[in-house]
């Protein structure tokens, strides 16, 4: 039993790992495929004298999760990413199911 709920809880955890991911897509304004760890912010203004346009780039600090991490290193910045993260609940998940199924014929060969 305890192999059914450990599938489940992995499979689940996958939902709101994906909605952050959407989340943070929404925010940044663009499909996010590394995560980042800052956003391009640009500001326009108009000269009212002369009528020029001109463009000030800021960078707002922050992270969004993307789906691969941003980091090629090995550390835990390298783990950080939906495909990563997704990857090792979906492992979790079949481990799950194997275990559970193991189990199940156990008892039944138990039970014989």
């Amino acid at each position: 039993m305890k192999w059914k709920i450990i599938t489940y809880i992995s499979l689940l955890l996958i939902i709101p790992l994906l909605l952050k991911w959407y989340v943070d897509c929404k925010d940044l304004g663009e499909t996010i495929i590394f995560s980042k760890d800052g956003k391009q912010v640009v500001t326009k203004t108009v000269d009212p004298l002369f009528g020029t346009e001109t463009t000030k780039t800021d960078w707002k600090k922050g992270f969004w999760l993307g789906l691969l991490p941003n980091d090629d290193s090995i550390s835990l910045n390298a783990l950080i990413g939906v495909l990563p993260i997704g990857g090792f609940l979906v492992v979790v998940a079949g481990f799950g199911i194997f275990m559970n199924y193991r189990q199940k014929k156990k008892k039944n060969k138990d039970k014989s």
